[in-house]
């Protein structure tokens, strides 16, 4: 165990010593500008990924648009009390799988 530590030690005083010793490492401009190039081509083909610039904003705008539409669509069906759609929606809650499954002569 004692010759264990002692290496141990041996081996941390070599390690310390040569850390020491050497200068510290420095990149060199041309290293330093190469990374930063890196870095600007990534964030500029992060940035063509944006959904905007792949489909445009007028795509966006119909978008939000019919969303809106659906949205006043639907508060007019439950505001208008329309018994057909009521009385579907309910067979549709009932039994969905045999509302949808089953032919129209049932």
């Amino acid at each position: 165990m004692g010759s264990r530590k002692k290496d141990l030690e041996k081996l941390e005083r070599a390690v310390k010593s040569a850390w020491k010793e050497d200068p510290p490492f420095e990149f060199s401009s041309g290293w330093q500008e190469g990374v930063m190039r890196d870095i600007r081509s990534r964030a500029a083909i992060a940035e063509k990924v944006c959904l905007t610039n792949i489909y445009g904003s007028p795509v966006l705008k119909f978008s939000a648009i019919a969303a809106a539409v659906t949205i006043l669509l639907v508060i007019y069906a439950f505001k208008s009390d329309i018994t057909s759609l009521h009385d579907l929606a309910m067979m549709f809650l009932d039994d969905p799988a045999g509302f949808i499954l089953s032919p129209p002569s049932v």
